[in-house]
């Protein structure tokens, strides 16, 4: 049986993801602090979540028996990538100062492609009150934007995790001697997401638009 291009991404994706979990399943044994414990843990977790997101849509549509576009998984499979392989798992983070920003970006857009989608959906595919759409699927990711910041602040407050950098150092599990933020500077990372995740959702949205309007000629 021939895979599909789609199936083939799943495949390798998922395969590239088990070699990860093997590899950090070995290294738990080989670490002694308690806060490398609790990373490495929480990269298998990561993983684990991974392999469940690309995975899980495929099932869906075989039971539901409904089509997710391929610019929407793509661009949905593409940010979990960035966020929980390369983020925490590969530790891009603290390689790439600039990392977080990046996801972010991607996230928005993905996030602006579902929106519309959804929207589209909705509607029954309806050709008519476009603008309206496009605020809708903006306002969508947005949302989920703001969920994904709660859920952020929700782990840093029960977990002893920094992912809303609220900590100098920037790392996802806190240690002894941490400096927090001060005023305005401990809310930048937050609202720079913000800023970002619309910036990217808006994006999203004028890609399909143009896209839609090009195949409409």
């Amino acid at each position: 049986m021939k895979l599909t291009k789609r199936e083939k991404l799943i495949l390798g994706l998922s395969l590239f993801t088990c070699a990860l979990i093997v590899k950090g399943i070995i290294d738990l044994f080989t670490l002694r602090q308690r806060t490398d414990l609790l990373t490495q843990l929480l990269a298998i977790a990561q993983y684990f979540g991974f392999i469940a997101m690309i995975v899980v849509p495929d099932l869906i549509e075989r039971r539901m028996h409904f089509h997710i576009p391929d610019h929407v998984y793509i661009s949905v499979v593409f940010f979990a990538f960035l966020a929980l392989i390369c983020g925490n798992g590969l530790h891009f983070y603290r390689l790439f100062p600039w990392w977080d920003t990046a996801e972010h970006l991607v996230s928005g857009v993905s996030l602006g492609f579902i929106g519309y989608w959804l929207v589209e959906v909705i509607s029954d595919h309806s050709s008519k009150h476009t603008f309206l759409k496009a605020i809708v699927a903006i306002l969508m990711a947005l949302g989920c934007g703001a969920v994904w910041e709660m859920c952020e602040y929700t782990s840093d407050g029960i977990q002893g995790t920094n992912f809303q950098r609220y900590m100098k150092t920037g790392r996802s599990v806190l240690k002894k001697g941490d400096q927090p933020r001060i005023g305005r500077d401990a809310l930048y990372d937050t609202m720079k997401d913000i800023f970002v995740d619309f910036g990217g959702a808006s994006a999203g949205v004028v890609i399909v638009l143009v896209y839609k309007y090009k195949k409409s000629d």
